[in-house]
């Protein structure tokens, strides 16, 4: 009996399942290749939330972290340093006076450098004192999200003093002011690290919970903090208001508002001398073009925008060496165009013209001081000479104590002459008396010298 043969088609089998399976597989990659995943769609404010619903975002601006400026799109860049201006070219440190550069609002500033407080109350009053542009306003910066939810941002505020004339009910602002060590307290406010000092010593678990929290609200890289990125989304968020109410095209013509944030912290250079460490250190200066649809997706949180905004923050850092032009190169950043050199230039002449006038009062007070006392000696003298004309023409029985023209004296003008002469005497006896020191200093050694003080004498009678 022959033996029977396997059949082909059960032979074949293997084969034919590897080539359908290779032919799918290979059309599955083309097809994959071919179709590519479409761009997410804009979502509105609370649409985000809502996606990530699992985490806690919709919270305070103190107690935003990375994550809230990556899901709003926000990127730093930087530091870099800080560009070539016409008070950094042309200026030089020996043609600003103390007066001009305003160096003597930064003496608290370095005597007391640890403190936040003090490093930003001496950046506020140099560049807002002297006939300076900017001024602080008491009015708070805040922080909106419809119409109902608004934050507070505790920052300072500077504002353009021509803005705050006449009866607008917003101002323009230009920039706020925040210091590090001002953000760190606010978050410590914010979990209790004064509830903490107690736990730390009778409930460790609680002080564990409280370390993981603030590991989470601190930022990895302190230069990015997102505390930031609130405070350039209020101030754009002010600027519109303003610009709305003064009815400015700006905003419509470029789709965008320009805000900017000093931060300032306990930085220190390099220096031989540690106490002048801080002399060398420097502030960051963040600059960002909020586009108007981020403003209009904190403004409408229900509402998507048309595209994704995407917002470039540029960080720039400003030594404060040399300290003579730290205020006009400040000022010439944080004020587009020639703004920054006319601010400058507008200080230096109401300096100027404010010396001049107090040399000028001075110099008429002196004069007029000096014109009295003249006209009260000729008045006096005048008068004596009259009395003494008028007894000796009168007949001998005519003249009697009764009859007899009194002299017509000036007491006012009588006392102020004898308080300058007492002045001048005691003056006059100081430098006597100072020669003296100095003649018996300098002859110590010799006792044979004595003092004359018939030589450095001045005699009271010349100067009347």
């Amino acid at each position: 009996m022959a033996p029977i043969s396997p059949s082909p088609a059960i032979s074949s089998s293997p084969t034919a399942t590897t080539t359908e399976t290779s032919s799918t597989s290979s059309s599955t990659a083309s097809t994959a290749s071919n179709t590519r995943p479409e761009p997410e769609s804009p979502l509105s404010l609370f649409g985000i939330t809502r996606r990530h619903c699992r985490e806690e975002l919709f919270v305070s601006p103190v107690r935003w972290t990375g994550r809230h400026v990556e899901l709003l799109h926000f990127s730093f860049t930087g530091p870099f340093p800080e560009p070539t201006t016409s008070a950094s070219a042309e200026g030089t440190e020996g043609e600003y006076s103390e007066e001009l550069s305003g160096t003597r609002h930064l003496k608290d500033f370095f005597d007391f450098y640890y403190k936040p407080v003090m490093r930003e109350q001496g950046i506020w009053l140099l560049i807002t004192t002297d006939a300076c542009p900017l001024v602080i306003y008491e009015e708070p910066l805040r922080l909106a999200v419809g119409d109902s939810i608004v934050k507070s941002l505790h920052c300072m505020a500077f504002y353009l003093k021509d803005s705050i004339k006449g009866h607008k009910v917003h101002k323009l602002p230009v920039a706020a002011l925040v210091d590090q060590g001002r953000i760190v307290e606010l978050r410590k406010e914010y979990l209790g690290l004064s509830r903490c000092k107690q736990w730390c010593y009778w409930n460790r678990p609680m002080c564990c919970l409280y370390q993981k929290k603030w590991k989470k609200l601190t930022p990895p890289i302190p230069l990015h903090d997102p505390f930031i990125t609130a405070l350039l989304i209020g101030l754009a968020q002010k600027k519109r208001r303003y610009l709305h109410e003064i009815e400015s095209t700006e905003e419509a013509r470029t789709g965008k508002l320009f805000c900017q944030v000093v931060h300032t912290f306990n930085s220190r250079g390099r220096c031989k001398e540690k106490r002048e460490e801080a002399y060398w250190g420097w502030l960051y200066l963040y600059q960002a073009d909020i586009p108007s649809t981020l403003l209009d997706m904190f403004e409408q949180p229900k509402i998507a925008p048309p595209e994704t905004p995407y917002i470039d923050i540029r960080i720039t850092k400003v030594n404060y060496y040399p300290l003579a032009t730290l205020r006009a190169r400040l000022l010439e950043l944080m004020l587009p165009g020639n703004a920054g050199a006319t601010a400058a230039a507008e200080a230096t002449a109401s300096e100027t013209a404010v010396w001049q006038t107090v040399a000028h009062n001075v110099a008429t007070e002196s004069m007029v001081e000096l014109e009295h006392g003249v006209m009260a000696q000729e008045a006096t003298a005048q008068n004596m000479t009259q009395n003494m004309v008028a007894t000796l023409a009168a007949p001998p029985a005519a003249i009697t104590q009764t009859a007899m023209v009194q002299p017509n004296i000036d007491h006012a003008a009588m006392a102020q002459l004898a308080m300058d002469k007492g002045t001048t005497e005691q003056t006059c006896a100081n430098q006597n008396g100072g020669q003296k020191r100095k003649f018996e200093d300098e002859h110590h050694d010799q006792p044979s010298q004595r003092w004359p003080p018939s030589v450095y004498l001045t005699p009271v009678n010349q100067i009347y």
